[in-house]
């Protein structure tokens, strides 16, 4: 089996150095469970072309969150407190994300919004947060650029 020691390690970090996940990146993944498996109920019900073409619509933009949250985390969680207390309070975005689908999402697509929104300021606020304590240097304009673009996507 291979190593794993000639991948890179994240600025700060020992290589090589595993880690167990912490109780709210636990919680937090199984918030995201909730919404994909909420998404995916609508599936069974019609396994249609465009039921399947919405899922993918649906999940994309939650799939995309959960990626950029977490690695934010892996990369600045443990250096930063702040980042483990922002991931918390990412979650109630997915969760709206789910209700919104459970209702309908034709009756409920600005609880989708919303959540989508909520999850993309949160990480704005963790990435000026890696920022501010010069973990990352990445301009202000990229980062607003990045997350209220998508946002507004």
């Amino acid at each position: 089996m291979e190593s794993d020691s000639h991948l890179a390690a994240a600025p700060g970090s020992n290589a090589g150095e595993r880690r167990p996940a912490d109780w709210y990146e636990l919680f937090f993944d199984l918030v995201f469970v909730v919404a994909i498996a909420v998404s995916a109920h609508v599936l069974e019900h019609d396994p249609s072309l465009g039921t399947v073409a919405g899922f993918v619509l649906l999940f994309f933009p939650l799939w995309w969150a959960w990626v950029n949250l977490m690695i934010t985390n892996n990369l600045y969680g443990r250096r930063y407190a702040a980042i483990g207390v922002l991931v918390v309070v990412a979650m109630p975005g997915p969760a709206a994300m789910a209700v919104a689908v459970a209702g309908g999402i034709a009756d409920n697509a600005w609880l989708y919004v919303l959540g989508a929104i909520w999850i993309r300021i949160v990480l704005l606020v963790m990435w000026m947060t890696a920022t501010a304590h010069g973990a990352i240097r990445v301009p202000l304009w990229r980062s607003l650029g990045y997350n209220l673009g998508t946002a507004a996507l």
